[in-house]
């Protein structure tokens, strides 16, 4: 069964390179993360690894970086292989709004994901404070680190207790967390609307308490830009194909042409050494005797 198994995915690192420029080596590489960190078939695990060799074209990136980065999106939110398309189109929907390159956002997610999942947080809702934290000035690791802690204040009981006291209401009726930016816009709109310097500080201290560094940096700019907050978390609604379109640019790049040769000989030679075994197995059989 191991044998056979092995069989199975070296035709698949095969058949993916046959399809989309990417290094069989690569795609191994692919295929090693894929199967140690989640529970998917042969068959779709084939489809997976197509769609991350795409990313990795279209990211300027390698397979390992798109597969692991979209792995732990599957991990935290529970996605199964049907979704792996959608968090594709997720990730290049950050590189298309955002501020950052492919690997600039698929280091670092990894930062803010646990916060945001254990909060109820939509991954729409991930993606457009990442994209409205790097468009004020953030780069990608801090958003996410930024994110993260700011979710994490917003969480704790006090925060939450000195909020609902103020008329603002963290949960739902269900107990689930209300999604960030709705939460940032009624403070913004009430007890912090046009405070300025001393003023916004003593009464962020007052709801939060002193506050990490980090959080605090979300919620200056957050506080004072609602409107662009709610609009970027919006703009995630129209992800649908980003990844396909970011493919189809960089594959008809000139440096493609070049790629696809190198694969395609790399290819060639594999099919070569395996049909030579044999022969020169029987060849070493001989030369023994």
């Amino acid at each position: 069964e191991t044998g056979t198994s092995l069989t199975e995915l070296k035709e698949i690192a095969r058949n993916v390179s046959r399809e989309i420029p990417v290094p069989l080596e690569q795609v191994a590489e692919g295929l090693y993360d894929l199967f140690s960190s989640v529970d998917i078939t042969m068959a779709e695990s084939e489809d997976a690894m197509k769609l991350f060799a795409k990313a990795s074209i279209a990211g300027m990136t390698d397979m390992r970086t798109a597969t692991r980065s979209t792995v732990a999106v599957m991990n935290a939110y529970e996605m199964g292989s049907e979704d792996i398309n959608e968090i594709l189109d997720w990730q290049f929907q950050l590189v298309r709004k955002g501020i950052g390159t492919y690997d600039d956002f698929a280091g670092v997610i990894g930062l803010s994901l646990p916060a945001f999942r254990a909060a109820d947080q939509e991954l729409d809702t991930l993606g457009g404070t990442l994209t409205f934290l790097t468009r004020n000035g953030l780069s990608a690791s801090r958003a996410s680190t930024s994110a993260a802690r700011a979710m994490e204040l917003l969480a704790t009981p006090k925060a939450t207790e000195n909020l609902r006291d103020l008329g603002i209401e963290v949960t739902n009726a269900d107990g689930t967390f209300r999604q960030i930016n709705d939460i940032v816009t009624d403070l913004a709109a009430g007890p912090m609307k046009d405070l300025q310097g001393p003023e916004f500080r003593k009464a962020f201290k007052e709801i939060f308490g002193t506050g990490r560094i980090q959080a605090r940096r979300f919620f200056d700019v957050a506080l004072k830009n609602t409107a662009e907050y709610n609009q970027r978390i919006d703009e995630m609604n129209g992800k649908m194909g980003a990844m396909e379109t970011a493919y189809d640019i960089m594959y008809n790049e000139p440096l493609m042409r070049s790629q696809e040769l190198k694969v395609a000989f790399s290819l060639l030679k594999e099919e070569v050494g395996q049909r030579l075994i044999p022969a020169f197995e029987r060849l070493v059989d001989w030369g023994m005797d």
